[in-house]
């Protein structure tokens, strides 16, 4: 419950950071480098160009949750009915589909990330896509497994006996039974894709010039981290490493609470 009352603190303030803190792209080199608590106006301070950091702090934050949940909203849109469809009806389309999923899962993410950006270019909504897309095959390998397993239930069984078409099967009977899992992948993809959009911002190859991330932060004070201005990098990647703790502890919570052997487990102790 702890993880959730966190992960709902930091969600709140980043969706709620343009009520409260200044224009992160706002500049003022009379006020730059300041450290924090130096001034009431910039709590955590100021970059070189004058810039608050806790509002690019607060942007960066809601830039790397968006990314993560779309990014993973169109992994999970594309593998998941991939997966389902390969592991209810088995014969080629199962062939075909996994052998797309073992490249997909045989590629680095991050290097065809880079290369599909390079060519493509920068850009919010090409980060998402390109994202969404390396990180499909994850999803539709546990579709295809829990389709597996869900297909030789007696209840199944009974369903196709009555004459339930394959769609009506899948969407009534094999999905419930293993939307748990998929909760819990689904969850922990969101960080995953968090830190690849940070390290894609971190070397250029991210958001854009024009949009906050934490990782593009994190890159501009790289350089003055041994210098003395330390807040400029630590404080977007301390706020970069909670969120992602936050939800990683949340989705082993989901993880214990959706698996009956896992909630007993948890209750014995």
């Amino acid at each position: 419950m702890k993880a959730w009352w966190g992960l709902a603190a930091i969600a709140l303030l980043a969706v709620f950071a343009p009520l409260f803190t200044p224009d992160p792209r706002a500049q003022d080199l009379g006020s730059a480098l300041l450290p924090p608590l130096s001034s009431l106006t910039h709590l955590l301070g100021t970059d070189a160009l004058g810039r608050d950091v806790l509002s690019l702090t607060l942007h960066g934050l809601r830039v790397s949750l968006l990314v993560g949940i779309a990014s993973s909203l169109i992994g999970a849109g594309i593998g998941i009915p991939l997966g389902l469809l390969a592991g209810y009806s088995g014969g080629w389309l199962e062939r075909l589909v996994m052998r797309a999923v073992d490249v997909g899962l045989s590629l680095p993410g991050m290097l065809v990330a880079l290369v599909v950006l390079a060519l493509w270019g920068t850009g919010l909504d090409k980060l998402i896509v390109v994202l969404g897309l390396t990180s499909w095959a994850g999803f539709a390998r546990l579709a295809r497994a829990g389709a597996l397993s869900q297909r030789s239930l007696e209840h199944v069984l009974a369903a196709q006996a009555l004459g339930a078409g394959m769609r009506l099967i899948i969407v009534r009977h094999v999905l419930p039974g293993i939307m748990g899992a998929l909760i819990v992948k689904f969850t922990l993809e969101i960080p995953a894709n968090m830190l690849s959009e940070a390290a894609l911002s971190f070397l250029g190859l991210g958001t854009g010039v024009d949009t906050p991330s934490l990782g593009s932060s994190i890159a501009l004070g790289y350089g003055r981290l041994y210098s003395g201005q330390w807040w400029l990098s630590l404080l977007p990647g301390a706020a970069l490493t909670l969120l992602v703790l936050s939800i990683n502890a949340c989705g082993e919570a989901l993880r214990v609470q959706l698996d009956p052997r896992q909630r007993h487990a948890a209750r014995d102790e």
